[in-house]
């Protein structure tokens, strides 16, 4: 082992903690631009992203935790936190699984289908693990680590792979609202999210399961000179930067919507005025108009009456009344 990866074997409880702040750092800021309306599909899929970014967050510090206590008061970690820390590892998994099927075609119209797809995806590691079991008949400590190993094989690569593909597909979208910097982000937010999931999660802890008796961290640490884990930090601070900068496309989009109902909203005014001017300029033409011809209006009904009364004056003179 070199000076270099010794100084990050050494020093693995700070990339931890850095690992699991950017990871934490993501599900904030996502949970921050979820509230906002948008006409993208992307906003209707950020709770389940935020909910990945805290839980898995909080799975590396709870892992810098069990580092620390170990080295530092030789504490031993009991089954219940390697089941707890297992669990909230499975968890962040599913929840970015939830992230991707919500993106998938046809969602939209069948929104329980998510719920039933993570479901499956949970049901196909729960029975990973049982089978591991049955066929090979572990101890307590190979099962769990067998299923750590297979939630990520199963639940992370997948689901990190499902990320890249949904991101791809709303770049598209970006695309052709005119945000076409912004589907930049998402390019490089995929890119990440590819490095994280297919290379960061396949190198896993040494177990039962196949291929993780090769391909493993150690693996890893002699072929590249430091741990997985400095690459999924990375990765995830990657991931929080470039989402972080798609994500402001929801607040362009605010102010492209306010500059738009703005807009209308003086249009109409101005409609309004100019149809209040069109009754008023009419209103004065027609009084104009009757200024102009009181007399003929007058000699209009009273003629007939004048005619009447000079008849009937000639009549009496006669001796016809």
């Amino acid at each position: 082992m070199d000076a270099v990866s010794a100084f990050f074997i050494r020093n693995i409880v700070y990339v931890y903690f850095f690992y699991g702040l950017a990871f934490f750092a993501l599900g904030l800021v996502v949970l921050l631009e979820s509230g906002r309306t948008s006409e993208f599909r992307f906003a209707r899929a950020l709770i389940p992203l935020a909910g990945f970014g805290f839980v898995h967050g909080a799975h590396e510090w709870f892992e810098m935790f069990q580092i620390f206590a170990a080295h530092e008061a030789g504490h031993t970690t009991g089954l219940p936190e390697e089941l707890f820390r297992v669990g909230s590892l499975a968890l962040s998994f599913l929840l970015l699984l939830a992230f991707g099927t919500r993106l998938l075609p046809g969602a939209e119209s069948h929104p329980r289908a998510s719920t039933w797809q993570v479901a499956a995806f949970a049901v196909t590691w729960l029975g990973a693990v049982l089978f591991v079991y049955l066929r090979q008949r572990p101890t307590t400590d190979e099962l769990v680590v067998a299923a750590d190993v297979l939630s990520r094989y199963i639940l992370g690569i997948t689901g990190a792979l499902l990320a890249c593909w949904a991101l791809l597909r709303e770049r598209r979208d970006f695309h052709a609202r005119g945000m076409s910097s912004y589907g930049q982000a998402l390019l490089w937010a995929a890119l990440a999210f590819f490095i994280y999931g297919v290379i960061g999660q396949f190198f896993v802890r040494p177990s039962i399961v196949a291929p993780s008796q090769v391909v493993n961290t150690a693996l890893f640490v002699r072929t590249f000179g430091f741990p997985v884990q400095l690459l999924r930090g990375l990765a995830a601070v990657a991931i929080a930067i470039t989402l972080g900068s798609a994500l402001r496309a929801f607040e362009a989009e605010s102010r492209l919507r306010l500059a738009r109902a703005n807009k209308g909203r003086i249009e109409a005014q101005a409609a309004t005025l100019e149809a209040r001017t069109r009754r008023t300029e009419e209103v004065e033409a027609l009084n104009v108009q009757l200024r102009a011809r009181p007399s003929s209006w007058i000699a209009c009904y009273t003629m007939p009456c004048i005619k009447w009364s000079a008849a009937s004056s000639k009549l009496a003179a006669a001796g016809y009344f």
